[in-house]
């Protein structure tokens, strides 16, 4: 199939071939629309991988995590942390005291032809190559690779071969912190502490009831004030003197 396709720089978008079968069937749009990926493979990138709530907060970043790449798979389960995987790149590597939530390789991005359109030199993707930087730390043996694909992290049929090829590929290209230059601020952090980010953005953003995102906060104001009737009470005294 003939899609719209390029390289990291806008000026650079082209016509090429890029195999169907690699993109989801169909994806939600920021109107909500379902479309076809292929119908325009730049917006569908954009919101696919999209972690703009992060960038919203990204000031406040160095009280939300470390600069440094996450920790691998096998640590996060010596952690006592459940891996959640998930669709949403802006929950990607946050956590909570029990879970973290991953966002699971999508299937073209581990494809040899979105490589040299999308993460050759000079012009990467920014977005999707600090996502599969993100991986590269997570998994860098055997044993997190099976952990990760038990826990739905790979597409179905990958294998550790396959997996280890990227790697060098990516690590020959991108040697040492070089690949920092071509992420956004977002992938020079690894785990991100969910609580920090409800807290940032119910004080910062006015998200009072969700917090950082409505997939994790509570449901309803009932169960906010609940959860969180000292800092409530607290806030509502203070306020009242």
């Amino acid at each position: 199939m003939t899609v719209r396709s390029a390289t990291g720089d806008p000026a650079s978008w082209s016509t090429t071939l890029i195999e169907d079968r690699e993109l989801p069937a169909c994806f939600r749009t920021e109107a909500r629309f379902l479309a076809l990926p292929s119908s325009d493979l730049r917006v569908f990138l954009d919101q696919d991988l999209c972690v703009e709530r992060i960038n919203r907060v990204s000031s406040y970043l160095w009280l939300v995590g470390r600069p440094y790449a996450p920790r691998p798979i096998n640590i996060q389960l010596v952690l006592d942390r459940a891996l959640t995987p998930t669709t949403d790149a802006s929950l990607h590597l946050v956590w909570t005291s029990k879970r973290i939530f991953l966002k699971s390789l999508p299937r073209y991005l581990l494809s040899d032809t979105f490589y040299k359109l999308f993460l050759d030199l000079p012009h990467p993707h920014g977005l999707a190559l600090g996502l599969l930087q993100s991986y590269l730390a997570l998994v860098p043996t055997e044993l997190d690779f099976d952990l990760a694909r038990d826990a739905h992290l790979f597409p179905s049929g990958y294998k550790w071969e396959d997996w280890r090829a990227l790697t060098r590929r990516v690590l020959d290209d991108y040697p040492g912190d070089s690949v920092y230059d071509h992420v956004p601020v977002r992938y020079r952090y690894g785990e991100l502490r969910l609580t920090r980010l409800d807290k940032i953005y119910r004080l910062r953003h006015g998200e009072l009831l969700h917090g950082y995102s409505n997939l994790t906060g509570p449901n309803s104001y009932v169960d906010f004030f609940v959860a969180n009737h000292i800092v409530v009470t607290a806030a509502i005294v203070l306020g009242s003197r």
